[in-house]
């Protein structure tokens, strides 16, 4: 017999063991030496099931991985597995009787998985994540039903698009019962006859309820906007008054008087709307236009009084102006770019600080261009005066040479007046 043919013998030899034929059976039918067989495989029986393993098994299937339960359990994995699906016939946890995942909600309700699973992540729905990487999301269908036939609820998808039948019924029947529904601020807008912004900005000033639809979509979960929802016996109360004007009304319900008067205070000193904008956290067109509301309502002298500002204020064109100089502490970056402007008119040799971008002017100098520019509007004597003043608001005079010139102009208009 060739080396090949006891190689072939042999290999021929060791399957037959394994797949579990007696050791001599195989050794009769090969012939070979005991010396050259494989040792026989020793089998050991797992141990007898307890009901208290299988109870454990049935209370932690779906709640914690096959791993875990069989580390907990002293088995393997594989008699964990084998235990609950070909002994105890127990269904997959995704394929529960009692529950529904996230991906047959959707299909049910003709929804997008992603809402359901979002709604799930936020806690509008309670349901669970099964164990493992899949992520799988289920939910009890009883905690799924009491919460579709919830009206509350209806903000975060359409009856219409229900694809279940009886679930679709069930829910016609809720919605008759109900005797109201759920209206967007179009639908409100339309009724009113007004615009979408006069309806946000009543909602803004709590004069109608109303709540918000934040992610509807499942796919976004920043809080940028969101869609409004009104109920449609709010939105037809009869002492429901819409007033028409601009913007959402959102800066009409979170100004105070403190930051009225932060705002007043800083546009008096020169500071500009998209300067105050930063330093309030704030966007500058809602800055302006709460600057021109307090000028158009006449609130402005009510609270320079009440809050003690030294400022002085001319109504007929809404002028703010105050001394720069008393308030160095609380506007240190102005003040820094003020005393930088003045040592470089003193010193003409000294360079002024470049800016950062080449081209770009220095962002100091556009601070004390808006300073010399509220210093020369509020003491114009003439039209000649007043239009020199306006010509300082455009970028070709944030050049330090051309500021420098405009700064010693000013500062004779000052001389001659006092």
């Amino acid at each position: 017999m060739s080396d090949l043919e006891l190689l072939i013998d042999f290999a021929i030899s060791s399957a037959e063991m394994e797949s579990g034929l007696p050791f001599e059976i195989v050794q009769r039918r090969s012939g070979l030496p005991l010396a050259c067989l494989p040792a026989p495989t020793i089998t050991t029986k797992s141990p007898s099931w307890l009901p208290e393993e299988e109870d454990y098994l049935r209370s932690h299937l779906g709640f914690l991985e096959e791993t875990q339960i069989a580390e907990a359990l002293g088995r393997s994995q594989i008699g964990v597995h084998l235990r609950w699906s070909r002994d105890l016939h127990l269904p997959a946890p995704s394929k529960h009787p009692d529950y529904l995942t996230a991906q047959q909600i959707a299909k049910r309700l003709g929804e997008d998985a992603h809402k359901v699973c979002s709604w799930i992540d936020r806690g509008l729905l309670h349901g669970e994540i099964l164990p493992g990487g899949r992520r799988i999301r289920r939910v009890r269908k009883a905690v799924l039903l009491r919460w579709l036939v919830n009206p509350d609820n209806w903000i975060w998808f359409e009856i219409e698009d229900v694809r279940d039948p009886q679930l679709r019924r069930l829910l016609e029947l809720k919605r008759e019962r109900w005797g109201d529904e759920w209206w967007t601020t179009r639908q409100v807008a339309d009724y009113h006859g007004v615009d979408v912004g006069d309806v946000k900005r009543s909602i803004k000033l709590g004069r109608i309820r109303a709540v918000q639809a934040r992610n509807r979509g499942g796919r976004h979960n920043h809080n940028y906007w969101a869609y409004w929802f009104v109920l449609r016996s709010e939105a037809i109360r009869p002492d429901l008054v819409f007033y028409k004007g601009s913007g959402s009304g959102h800066e009409l319900a979170v100004w105070s008087e403190s930051g009225d008067a932060f705002l007043l205070l800083a546009r008096a000193i020169g500071l500009s709307v998209r300067n105050i904008a930063v330093l309030m956290h704030w966007n500058f067109k809602r800055v302006d236009a709460r600057l021109r509301s307090l000028h158009r309502h006449g609130c402005i002298p009510g609270i320079i009084a009440s809050q003690g500002l030294d400022i002085q204020y001319r109504p007929e064109d809404g002028a703010l102006f105050a001394d720069w100089r008393l308030h160095r502490r609380r506007f240190p970056l102005l003040a820094r770019a003020m005393e930088e402007f003045d040592a470089y008119t003193k010193s003409e040799c000294n360079p002024y600080p470049k800016s950062m971008r080449p081209g770009q002017t220095h962002p100091r100098l556009l601070v004390v261009r808006s300073v010399l520019h509220t210093w020369a509007a509020w003491h114009a004597r003439n039209e000649i005066e007043r239009n020199w003043a306006n010509r300082l608001r455009h970028a070709v005079h944030a050049m330090p040479k051309r500021l420098a010139n405009a700064s010693a102009a000013l500062q004779d208009i000052l001389e001659s007046a006092a």
